[in-house]
């Protein structure tokens, strides 16, 4: 298995291999399995070590105790913040029993990139392989409607739900834009959306989006034009807030946001936290308000490290999200070549997770079955976290955390991978979506089917 290096704003997939003919059978029966095929404690080999670092920041949020804040307009921070009518979710440990959608043309040749909930319904963003981006909706994670919105030559890449409706950040014909939607059904665009220096041949990405109370922030990277063994240093990272979703305005340069690039943003307390890379290693960044930004001080658990076996081209945070007041980061390691057994994990490319209780003091996540794998998404799962993607022991790719400090591998014995995959709930229902190379051709390519899984929490 062989990684070039990580995306900028999409996920990779992965090549799957003869485990493919297994399909919805082995999904189901390896989710539904998860749970009982995990109560051994990981190996020294297949747990990450747990070093420390104790960093002071000028500029951070900090929470007025250690339980999960509950403003009146947002609730607990998360991954995609929820409404304020979004339902308490059920406890981690109830953990239910996955489901497959059924076979529905609205489903077919879709990848997906990110799902939230709105109060009243799961609305998903996703691209046909024409590269024509689409909006889809489902009121209970069963049956999902296309709907009649798409975007050309581009695709919606993140979206948010809050007390004023759903926006999504992507972009349309080499331009950076914006959609807009009171309910997740009907949408209005913005092109040109997000207000921009002068570039030359650099290229921005927007990467995400959350809730700042009655707003909306984004947060984005620019990196150096590059072709060809492209390196990992972002040149920047830009914030913009919106009032309306469609019309956005830059927070000013400061040096905090300097030679390195956002990939996620969430809200923590009554502030903001981000995540991304930074010359080859993961970054943090805090904001008390979204406008001033400071960057969690450079440490080693941040960097990848390297073996005589394996060679890092670095890491990446990936995303950001919050469980009761302490905050989750997670990311990948990407390495030239996999990692032989044997050799320790955190020599290891894979999947990689940061924690911290108050934006100061950070430390590295323990992460089971993360050989050789990846990351794709993080969700809120009750009064836990979920982190999908795929490794060489976690073989359905997925992950569950109770307080971000440690995440356990459910899903058990042979299954296709998940990939390209993204989560988001309602409360009683949580929803993941993904694809799986059903089949490669006779010329080898891959044959890629789109799913939807879903499970009713007690």
């Amino acid at each position: 298995m062989t990684w070039t290096g990580p995306p900028s704003s999409a996920s990779r997939r992965p090549t799957v291999d003869g485990r493919q003919a297994l399909l919805i059978l082995a999904v189901a029966v390896a989710l539904v399995a998860c749970v009982n095929n995990e109560s051994a404690a990981p190996s020294a080999l297949d747990t990450a070590e747990v070093p420390t670092a104790s960093t002071g920041l000028p500029l951070q949020p900090t929470p007025a105790s250690t339980a999960a804040p509950t403003p009146s307009v947002t609730p607990t921070p998360s991954v995609t913040a929820m409404p304020s009518s979004t339902p308490v979710s059920p406890p981690i440990s109830n953990l239910g029993t996955w489901q497959t959608a059924p076979d529905q043309q609205s489903l077919r040749g879709v990848t997906f990139s990110d799902v939230a909930w709105t109060g009243a319904r799961f609305v998903a963003v996703g691209a046909l392989d024409d590269g024509t981006g689409v909006f889809l909706d489902s009121t209970d994670a069963v049956t999902w409607h296309r709907g009649s919105s798409t975007v050309r030559n581009g695709s919606a890449g993140r979206i948010a739900a809050g007390p004023r409706g759903v926006v999504a950040i992507g972009s349309t014909g080499g331009h950076l834009a914006s959609w807009s939607s009171a309910d997740g059904l009907s949408w209005s665009k913005q092109r040109d959306a997000f207000p921009l220096p002068t570039l030359g041949t650099d290229t921005v990405t927007v990467t995400d989006v959350t809730v700042a109370g009655d707003r909306w922030l984004a947060v984005g990277r620019r990196d150096p034009a590059c072709f060809i063994d492209c390196g990992l240093d972002a040149k920047r990272s830009y914030v913009w807030r919106s009032s309306d979703g469609l019309h956005w305005t830059r927070i000013g340069d400061q040096p905090a946001l300097k030679g390195g690039g956002m990939n996620a943003v969430s809200r923590w307390g009554a502030g903001f936290v981000a995540a991304g890379g930074a010359a080859g290693h993961a970054a943090i960044w805090t904001s008390p308000d979204g406008g001033t930004w400071a960057r969690v001080p450079d440490a080693p658990l941040f960097d990848g490290q390297t073996s005589g076996s394996a060679r890092y081209l670095g890491v990446e945070a990936t995303h950001v999200g919050t469980v009761g007041a302490t905050i989750a980061v997670v990311g990948n390691a990407y390495a030239q070549d996999g990692c032989p057994s044997g050799v320790a994990l955190r020599f290891c490319p894979g999947p990689r997770a940061w924690w911290s209780a108050d934006g100061h003091a950070w430390s590295t996540a323990q992460f089971a079955k993360a050989r050789n794998g990846q990351l794709n998404a993080m969700g809120v799962v009750g009064d836990g976290l979920l982190a999908v993607g795929w490794s060489e022991k976690c073989s359905a790719g997925v992950w569950t955390s109770a307080d971000a400090q440690s995440w356990a591998c459910l899903s058990g014995g042979p299954a296709p991978q998940l990939s390209d995959v993204t989560v988001g709930g309602s409360g009683t229902v949580q929803v993941i979506l993904g694809e799986l190379n059903l089949a490669p051709s006779e010329e080898g390519d891959p044959n890629w089917v789109s799913y939807a899984w879903y499970r009713t929490l007690p």
